[in-house]
């Protein structure tokens, strides 16, 4: 640690310069991050690096938009950002379009959960319909297959679907994906960032930079 005389300005009469002690210099965080913890410190700028390349995907996205086909629906009151609720109703209205052999065995499926099926029933489907692919879903302990992970599969076929590139559809599977991965990396750079602080700030008062207190004025400088 470096030290440096403190001086004050203070106002009696006139200005004056008043030495009250030493000031200490500590080393400043970013070099103590650069210095001691520069694995820790590049990866925090590497996800800060991915936030900007997503706030930018999402940008192309929304300028991508018509107005007068009605897509700004998906976006707020500013049309500048895009509104996760109403992005996510319309995205499930393109995916809810998309029928194929085996989502149409799903969905039938999914009504036969929620009419209160029994194991036995719910085994029986599934015998009978081999145009699903029922071992990409994962089974309850009872070894049946729960309304949460059914429909998790089927909103994966659906977004599987190869929709036109110029429709409104891929553009909101981007945005929904991106918008996910981005409040995931908010969360990480948050956390990771305070834990940085915190071994930086445990490291300097480890190796004693600590900023000393100043003393009281022992005279003046004219």
């Amino acid at each position: 640690m470096m030290a440096s005389p403190q001086r004050l300005r203070k106002k009696d009469g006139k200005d004056v310069e008043v030495q009250e002690g030493w000031k200490g210099r500590v080393l400043p965080f970013d070099l103590v991050q650069r210095t001691h913890h520069k694995e820790e410190l590049d990866a925090l700028r590497e996800k800060e690096t991915r936030l900007s390349e997503i706030a930018a995907a999402l940008e192309e996205i929304i300028e991508s938009l018509s107005e007068t086909e009605g897509e700004y629906v998906v976006l707020n009151d500013a049309n500048d950002k895009f509104a996760v609720t109403e992005l996510n109703n319309e995205l499930k209205e393109h995916l809810s379009a998309v029928e194929t052999d085996e989502t149409r065995a799903l969905n039938d499926y999914l009504v036969l959960l929620d009419a209160g099926a029994k194991k036995r029933q719910k085994e029986a489907f599934v015998a009978e319909h081999a145009e699903v692919y029922w071992p990409q879903i994962e089974t309850n302990k009872d070894g049946t297959y729960g309304k949460d992970k059914v429909n998790s599969y089927l909103t994966n076929l659906q977004s599987s679907f190869e929709f036109p590139e110029d429709t409104l559809a891929p553009k909101l599977l981007k945005a929904s994906s991106l918008l996910d991965e981005e409040k995931a990396l908010n969360t990480a750079v948050k956390e990771d960032a305070a834990a940085l602080h915190l071994k930086t700030k445990e490291l300097r008062q480890q190796t004693g930079h600590r900023p000393i207190r100043a003393r009281r004025p022992r005279h003046q400088i004219a």
